[in-house]
């Protein structure tokens, strides 16, 4: 029978990357070992399922496949064990165990081009051409002999015209079928251009619910198989492994039962939003896939062991970044009130599992909801927020320079997390009523500076996701403000910091606080998106862009901008967050290249080949200290430059509900609204 392959935790990383955490599935592993039968018999693929299959993830897996010296086979459950086969799936393209990898990983590489409404046919063009070199005559290439795999993501997207056709999907099939597309110089127009090395594998949504299919002309030259969602046990093994990993080293059963049973806990309560919060016209963007079921423990890894100091605050944990995740999404109270009141449900049902003997409080009736629900607290508005964990969190006063002493203790106990030691975890029952005051938050912007007597700084504060309540996050934040307005005098933000507003803040702030954490933010017009994501980005210490309109402000123009905040971003290594609102969309071409950097981080001839691989072999110092055996090619040189500007890149987009395109734009771009 078919056994995934082991997957091995990096232990020896505190807040690992997210998203190059591949855990391979069966789901994963049958495909794969499919895709590598076929390729090795020269065939194209096509990969269909539905939104969150993993068919991204798949695809990325089979090229580290690819790119090793083993290969996924079938095995029976005695061999699984031993077989030879059963190693850890590579996390990265970069890195490599082993010297036939990295000689292997030479002869080939990936090209991935994620297609949009917008993609035109010279848009694909200009893509595949960036990736070749002439090889003599009319040949064109990989560079110096190498093969290329050629990855179309969501290839069924591109507009279909007045005629019904797909034009960008006809280039696609003339490149497949004849090896070969016209050259785009005005002296060799009609000239056809010899394409050689070059397989092609892509992925597309299933054709139903108003979605496109592709030509049967195209779709006869691939083999096409489906995807499915992973079944529940492979699920919750999946984060199984990662809670495991994460917490290794504790020893407290407690503790570790809690941690036993969040995955499946998780997985229920993202059933139940699959199953009641449906999508509609006014709500499409009710689709909870396994995305989301991702963000969640995406957050629980991001948060230092040291601010998780017993069960209790691991539940708090678990539960803030529910909210976050799923009922941030949510768009009335109605549905709220259902989210809080199943949240309660299932956090009882864990709690009855690993508290045999205790009786909690029942949350049958409507009182436990009464008493949680944002409705209540908009009818109770002159109720003071309650600051629960009084003996544990301090209001301290911010802002003051806090000196470095000779006493480590007290510079480790403020801004160290690794000097504290979890192995001894409260071994405390949680009862649910401990659980249910929502005016608790995590939060990473608490800590200030560190100066010495003489008062010149000798470490930055440390942005630490940790526990807090509403009044000492209010007291940081009008610290910041006015920190704000002093240092921009001209552009003065005098804003009125109320709950909602801080709360709306929080999530930007805990989003800004991810690598690649990019924020859609939907509202109407002066509801203070700006105003929040400057602040934001204040109290993260980033840079901050928006582009400046004017009548001559073109395509062009926002291409330049684009290519100087990679160079921020990938070159310097600046945190920036780019803000972009509804008003700046001048042309519909800027979402074309925002969809790529979201989904690809590659803009079709940003940069001249020459000028980009200069930019990248700036980085290898930097590439080589980072990432363990990285193999010293342009291409890894040229992807880790691309990967450092998707991690120090934050853009928050600022749109509508109102708006007469907000639904064709979500259609058209699922890159922006994934």
């Amino acid at each position: 029978r078919w056994v995934a392959p082991t997957w091995e935790y990096p232990y020896s990383i505190e807040e690992p990357d997210f998203s190059s955490l591949l855990v391979p599935t069966i789901e994963s592993t049958k495909a794969i070992y499919l895709c590598n039968l076929l390729h090795k018999k020269g065939y194209n693929i096509l990969i269909t399922g539905a939104n969150g299959t993993a068919k991204t993830s798949t695809i990325l897996m089979f090229f580290d496949s690819i790119n090793s010296s083993s290969s996924l086979l079938p095995t029976t459950a005695s061999q699984s064990n031993t077989h030879p086969n059963n190693k850890t799936a590579s996390s990265s393209n970069l890195s490599s165990s082993t010297n036939n990898q990295g000689a292997s990983s030479s002869n080939l590489k990936l090209k991935k081009i994620c297609f949009s409404s917008l993609t035109t046919p010279s848009i694909f063009q200009l893509s595949v051409e960036s990736e070749l070199d002439k090889r003599g005559g009319k040949s064109f290439g990989p560079p110096s002999g190498k093969k290329m795999l050629l990855f179309i993501d969501d290839i069924s997207m591109p507009q279909v015209n007045t005629w019904n056709d797909q034009p960008t999907l006809e280039l696609v099939r003339q490149l497949i079928e004849n090896s070969g597309i016209c050259f785009l110089d005005k002296d060799k127009r009609g000239d056809i251009k010899n394409i050689e090395d070059i397989s092609y594998i892509a992925a597309m949504n299933h054709p139903s619910g108003g979605k496109q299919d592709i030509p049967n002309r195209l779709k006869r030259h691939f083999y096409s198989f489906t995807m499915i969602l992973p079944s529940t046990r492979a699920i919750n093994e999946i984060y199984g492994q990662m809670m495991a990993g994460r917490y290794v080293h504790e020893s407290n059963p407690y503790f570790l039962s809690i941690c036993d049973l969040l995955p499946k806990t998780t997985v229920k309560l993202w059933q139940w939003m699959r199953q009641k919060m449906l999508p509609s016209p006014t709500k499409f963007h009710y689709t909870f896939n396994l995305r989301d079921l991702s963000r969640v423990f995406q957050g629980i890894l991001r948060t230092p062991k040291a601010s998780v100091t017993d069960s209790k605050l691991l539940l708090l944990l678990w539960r803030h970044e529910c909210e976050r995740v799923f009922s941030d999404k949510l768009t009335n109270d109605i549905d709220k009130d259902s989210f809080y009141y199943q949240l309660n449900y299932f956090t009882e049902e864990l709690l009855s599992v690993v508290n045999p003997n205790n009786d909690n409080v029942s949350i049958s009736t409507n009182a436990t909801i009464a008493s949680t629900s944002p409705t209540s607290r908009l009818q109770n508005p002159g109720v003071p927020p309650t600051v629960a964990n009084a003996n544990k969190i301090s209001t301290p006063k911010f802002g003051l320079k806090q000196k470095k002493t000779n006493a480590t203790s007290s510079v480790n106990a403020n801004n160290d997390p690794s000097t504290l030691n979890n192995n001894n975890l409260i071994n405390k029952p949680v009862a649910l009523d401990e659980l249910k005051d929502l005016n608790n938050y995590f939060v990473d912007f608490l800590r200030d500076d560190i100066y010495d007597e003489d008062g010149i700084l000798t470490q930055e504060a440390l942005y630490i996701y940790e526990l807090s309540n509403m009044a000492t996050i209010k007291l940081r934040l009008e610290y910041f403000l006015n920190k704000y307005n002093e240092a921009n005098t001209s552009k003065q933000m005098n804003i009125v910091l109320f709950n909602d507003a801080i709360k709306h803040l929080i999530r930007i702030s805990r989003i800004l606080g991810m690598p690649k954490g990019c924020i859609l933010l939907v509202g109407v017009g002066g509801s203070g998106k700006q105003s929040l994501a400057k602040l934001a980005t204040y109290c993260a210490k980033f840079q901050f862009f928006q582009i400046s309109l004017s009548k001559s402000y073109n395509l062009n123009s926002f291409l330049e901008d684009i290519k100087n905040i990679y160079k921020q971003c990938g070159q310097k290594g600046e945190k920036t967050t780019f803000l972009f609102t509804e008003s700046d969309i001048k042309d519909e071409g800027f979402l074309e290249i925002l969809n790529s950097i979201l989904t690809t981080g590659e803009v079709s001839n940003l940069f001249p080949k020459d000028e980009l691989i200069i930019l990248a072999s700036e980085l290898r110092p930097l590439a080589m200290k980072s990432i363990p055996n990285f193999v010293d090619s342009t291409d890894n040189l040229v992807k880790y430059f691309i990967d450092r500007v998707r991690s120090n890149l934050h853009i928050i987009l600022c749109m509508s509900p109102i708006s007469s395109k907000f639904l064709e734009r979500a259609r058209k771009f699922p890159g922006i609204f994934a």
